[in-house]
């Protein structure tokens, strides 16, 4: 649905035809996209250049192999590569994100292009069973991980027969939906008008639906494929953070609409089920002391076998530290979900470091398949960003945030900014 307005999927399903008056239009350097006119070079006006790009007619669905070589890791039986999507370009251009965020955010070619991409993860909500494809696309809006055989060379090249490549939300500088109301006030929503423009631009900080989940659903015809993703293990999602699960309707209805306003196992719980991964076991922890009778009370009878629930502080190096319990539980064939969420930086930093580095060879990075952390980083430079984040549970940058996240999807590990 590249392209495509929000309101067109949200209202039909399925994206209109595009008009032909752009299939004539000339080619620039990057295969399927015009060409980017003189002045756009000149004043280097970088946005502005990649919505001119994304309005031009979508690759084809099967994207011939990049001309250029990504940087490849070893994850298994896989080699791993990680493409971003041209919505990364302002964070990892070399320029550090503190100081900007709120500009650029306020940039009408910033809410262009995002709603695109909007309108992309839109069409995965619905059609999970889309989310992979066997080559990269360059110049996509959405970042992409490429899966190979270990050994084959194709995971440089953006995949090839054989490969799965999985589309996944571009990470942003707030880290979290494009337009959240984090404190910068989107100068653009003026200009556009605010009757169009309010609710996409000054959205709820709950609102998760930008982003792009794993799936185990398999792609339509691709019978060998459902075959492999049915016996490729079991499904296991570990929450630090869990609070309780009453109130699972109402998650589960907050979920179907994109929000993660409720607790977050029940909620987790739905998401991944509309995307055929169905969690045998459960892990909790939460350090807010409850009453045991009280808080089993509100997990339904046929949660109760897969739940484990610990109500204590977690802790790296010790009995509640969830990545031991990851490595003693989890197998490689598995598909591990870990969502991080404390609000205590010195434990979470521990845990974060422990993903990226392997240095107490818990092998987490090699066993989680998707990680959600709410990095509560700091910006000093922007100051009204994020005041709802107390200030000790503050710790590292915008930028440090970024390289962390961005590193773990080099990895293979689809990482996601939380709520």
């Amino acid at each position: 649905t590249r392209g495509w307005p929000l309101a067109t999927v949200a209202a039909r399903g399925r994206p209109e035809p595009r008009s032909p008056s752009r299939a004539g239009a000339s080619r620039g350097p990057i295969t399927g996209h015009p060409a980017m006119p003189k002045d756009l070079r000149r004043r280097g006006l970088w946005l502005r250049a990649l919505a001119f790009l994304a309005v031009g007619a979508a690759p084809p669905p099967q994207a011939a192999a990049l001309d250029r070589d990504l940087p490849v890791r070893a994850r298994g039986a896989h080699e791993v590569s990680y493409l971003p999507g041209v919505l990364e370009a302002p964070w990892v251009s070399g320029n550090k994100a503190d100081g900007r965020m709120c500009e650029e955010a306020s940039d009408p070619a910033y809410e262009r292009l995002h709603r695109r991409a909007l309108a992309e993860a839109a069409e995965h909500w619905q059609h999970p069973e889309q989310l992979a494809r066997d080559t990269a696309q360059e110049g996509a809006l959405l970042s992409q991980i490429v899966f190979c055989p270990l050994g084959s060379g194709l995971a440089a090249r953006g995949g090839g027969s054989g490969c799965r490549v999985e589309a996944i939300e571009p990470l942003t500088a707030t880290g979290r939906h494009p337009f959240a109301k984090v404190g910068c006030h989107l100068r653009a929503a003026r200009r556009l008008g605010l009757q169009r423009s309010a609710e996409l631009m000054q959205t709820s900080v709950f609102n998760i639906s930008n982003l792009v989940l794993g799936s185990r659903c398999p792609r339509e015809g691709r019978e060998t494929e459902a075959s492999v993703l049915a016996d490729s293990g079991r499904a296991l999602y570990f929450d630090a953070g869990c609070s309780v699960w009453r109130g699972a309707r109402r998650a589960s209805e907050h979920g179907a609409q994109g929000s993660a306003f409720g607790p977050s196992m029940p909620l987790f719980d739905g998401l991944f089920a509309k995307r055929c991964v169905r969690f045998e076991r459960i892990f909790g922890w939460e350090a807010r002391p409850f009453n045991p009778e009280k808080w089993w009370a509100g997990v339904p009878l046929q949660y109760r076998q897969k739940i484990h629930f610990y109500n204590v502080p977690v802790a790296p190096r010790t009995a509640s530290d969830p990545l031991l319990a990851i490595a003693h539980a989890a197998r490689a064939e598995d598909y591990v979900v870990f969502k991080l969420d404390i609000d205590h930086w010195p434990a979470e930093s521990e845990f974060l470091h422990e993903l990226r580095t392997n240095a107490r060879g818990t092998n987490a990075s090699l066993l989680v398949d998707e990680f959600f952390f709410e990095y509560h980083f700091q910006t000093p430079l922007e100051p009204e960003l994020h005041t709802y984040w107390p200030g000790r549970t503050r710790g590292g940058s915008v930028d440090d945030a970024l390289a962390a996240m961005r590193e773990l999807r080099e990895m293979g590990v689809r990482a996601h900014f939380w709520i």
